[in-house]
């Protein structure tokens, strides 16, 4: 023993700390695989780009159980048959991860669906940047395109009849098969619209968000209306944003960690304040759990090492279960025991890679503190020094 009471108090409680946080973290996993957590903080983050979506709750740890798309562009989007079979079958369909080209290109291909035959003309109608579709307008120009077709037939009709000039004939039937195409196009324009209202098809034309529709316009504005380079541009947008929303599932994980530390820490009386009173106290039990967390130190290069060594974690888990439940609020004092559960769930919600580092680190300086702990070691050491040249009398 080091004589460095302080300190082997602090390694015994990060060693203690560093099992149960191993602990939390696997129920945490199993909780957030259980439900999808991944997928669902995906969803609320694409919600807060697509749907103008701040929802509070979403953001916060109620958001790893329960969160859906909103709006029309969310639910085409996650309707889109590129996003929807990236996901699982069964109570998780959503994915938990999408790539920025995936993401792009869907929202590209539902920007561009419309009547116009050009996708940047289709794109701008969806960001109101551009004429918007109208069927009514198309109805129009149908019309007007019939009665043209109907005028020139009547008049190639005409000049055979009087026997005209085969250029003046052929002038003619050229500008009848312009118009010709220009009615099919206009036709296939009408028959894509009214499809794509249609609420049983895949993808339709949305209706989008106040903000999301200028953000998306603003990108379109940066682009000069080039699709690929409005591609590139949603694409770095979807980057920034997957940061945060990496962020955001790491802070949920730490709060539901918490919740889970609490409950592990009162259930089982880990109770971080008399934990470290009976260490100070227990020369005998402080030693074993130095111990431990030096042997812990030395077999162990890493921390993912330690946590595929789950039988080992179990079998400690169990025996400082009884241990601690043994002791369970034996000051009485319900106001302390909380406040040590409290510190020991705030601790174990910093996660086992800290614990493990820190505990590596306070290990090699209790090596290097240490001194002699016995009286024969003391005499062994001051005979030495008495022998030594340097000592020696003239």
């Amino acid at each position: 023993m080091t004589g460095l009471i302080a300190l082997d108090v602090f390694i015994s409680l990060i060693f203690i700390y560093l099992l149960y946080s191993l602990w939390a973290t696997a129920i945490v996993e199993s909780i957030a695989a259980l439900f999808g957590s991944r997928a669902k903080n995906l969803l609320a983050g694409i919600n807060r780009m697509l749907a103008d979506d701040a929802g509070w709750f979403k953001f916060s740890i109620v958001g790893l159980f329960y969160t859906k798309p909103k709006g029309e562009l969310m639910n085409a989007f996650y309707k889109h048959p590129s996003i929807k079979y990236l996901g699982g079958n069964g109570i998780n369909k959503a994915p938990s991860y999408i790539k920025p080209e995936r993401f792009g290109s869907v929202i590209i291909d539902i920007l561009s669906q419309g009547g116009y035959q050009e996708d940047s003309d289709n794109i701008k109608a969806s960001l109101k940047v551009g004429p918007e579709f109208n069927v009514a307008e198309f109805e129009e120009d149908k019309a007007e395109l019939q009665a043209d077709i109907e005028e020139l037939n009547y008049e190639i009709k005409e000049l055979e009849d009087k026997k005209a000039t085969s250029e003046e004939i052929e002038a003619l039937k050229i500008e009848l098969e312009v118009q010709q195409g220009a009615l099919e196009r206009a036709n296939t324009s009408i028959t894509i619209v009214n499809s794509l209202n249609d609420s049983d098809q895949v993808v339709g034309i949305p209706s989008i968000e106040k903000e999301t529709l200028y953000q998306l316009a603003f990108l379109w504005k940066q682009a000069s209306g080039d699709v690929a380079r409005f591609k590139l541009f949603i694409e770095d947008w979807f980057n920034d944003q997957m940061d945060r929303i990496g962020g955001w599932y790491k802070r949920k994980i730490q709060y539901l960690t918490f919740v889970v530390g609490l409950i592990i820490a009162l259930a089982f009386g880990v109770d971080t304040i008399g934990i470290a009173e009976m260490l100070m106290e227990n020369d005998g039990i402080r030693e074993m759990f130095v111990t431990n967390a030096e042997n812990l130190s030395k077999q162990y290069s890493d921390v993912n090492e330690l946590s595929k060594d789950t039988e080992a974690l179990q079998n400690s888990i169990s025996e400082y279960n009884m241990v601690f439940s043994s002791m369970k609020n034996k000051s009485g004092n319900k106001g302390i025991y909380f406040l040590g559960c409290l510190i020991t769930a705030f601790a174990l919600s910093l996660g086992a890679p800290f614990w493990f580092d820190l505990l590596n680190k306070l290990v090699k300086i209790r090596s290097s503190l240490r001194i002699p702990s016995s009286e024969s070691e003391k005499e062994t050491n001051r005979k030495t020094s008495d022998n030594h040249p340097k000592n020696a009398v003239a």
